[in-house]
């Protein structure tokens, strides 16, 4: 299959694996491996990179039922063991349904996970959502002026926060809530949207490497913008942040100078 382009140079591999195979892992490890090897070794050019996609979406549970709704296993082994045909093509018809609607099941899973995590412009919010987000970036303003806030500041500091820590009013809306997609999302992922992590008591992070320095600078030094992500940490009161050298290395020396009399105090 590839003896006609082993001649021509590559910069590496890119593989994407199929399901069929998903019930013989024993026998996809070796052969796989052998894979890789064998096309370096002919190649000639290294261990050059090989990278490579699997998917796996809930396929293993139903693999050893599915490998019976093929066609030809299906037929032959319902014709020979009922030698009804009217049988055979029911099953096998169940099958393929069956299938049809596992896949449309998944496709609707991941629209409405990518619904849920993208954020709304303001000019699509209603009335009521940008509401929440200007009374959010008021609550925003206020908790950044700290100690210098007269008594009618801080007593609407004060209902803001309450409103805050109930999800009342929030920095963004995304195009579909995450509780109309739960029965959707249970079934083939795994997903935490944002609202949902910042609804946790506390939120601990791990960030090391030097691959990490831009985002994290971006987290901590811009405001809470839709561009970054992370930086809505910045609203959650008992988020811990932990870097190495590496991944702190573009903080500029204001903001960690800043950091440092802020954490002896």
């Amino acid at each position: 299959m590839v003896a006609p382009v082993i001649p021509f140079t590559i910069k590496g591999v890119i593989w994407y694996q199929g399901e069929n195979n998903v019930s013989r892992p024993l026998q996809y490890e070796r052969l796989f491996s052998t894979l890789i090897n064998s096309w370096r070794k002919e190649w000639r050019l290294g261990d050059f990179p090989f990278y490579y996609v699997q998917i796996t979406p809930f396929y293993w549970i139903i693999a050893p039922w599915y490998r019976r709704l093929r066609v030809i296993t299906g037929g032959d082994y319902f014709q020979d063991r009922f030698n009804s045909k009217l049988l055979t093509g029911l099953y096998v018809g169940f099958g393929f349904l069956f299938l049809m609607f596992h896949i449309a099941v998944a496709l609707t899973a991941i629209g409405k996970t990518v619904a849920i995590v993208t954020v709304k412009p303001e000019t699509e919010l209603s009335v009521i959502e940008k509401g929440h987000v200007e009374a959010y970036r008021e609550y925003r303003e206020l908790r950044s002026s700290g100690s210098q806030l007269g008594s009618d500041d801080q007593r609407r500091l004060h209902e803001l926060e309450i409103k805050a820590d109930k999800r009342e009013i929030r920095p963004y809306y995304s195009y579909l809530s995450p509780r109309h997609s739960i029965p959707f999302i249970i079934l083939f992922a795994i997903s935490m949207s944002i609202n949902q992590i910042l609804r946790s008591k506390s939120i601990i992070c791990s960030v090391p490497g030097p691959h990490k320095a831009e985002a994290v600078k971006n987290c901590l030094e811009n405001d809470v913008l839709n561009e970054y992500p992370a930086s809505i940490l910045q609203d959650h009161k008992h988020c811990h942040l932990y870097l190495d050298r590496d991944s702190a290395s573009s903080l500029s020396g204001e903001f960690i100078k800043l950091n440092s009399k802020s954490d002896s105090n």
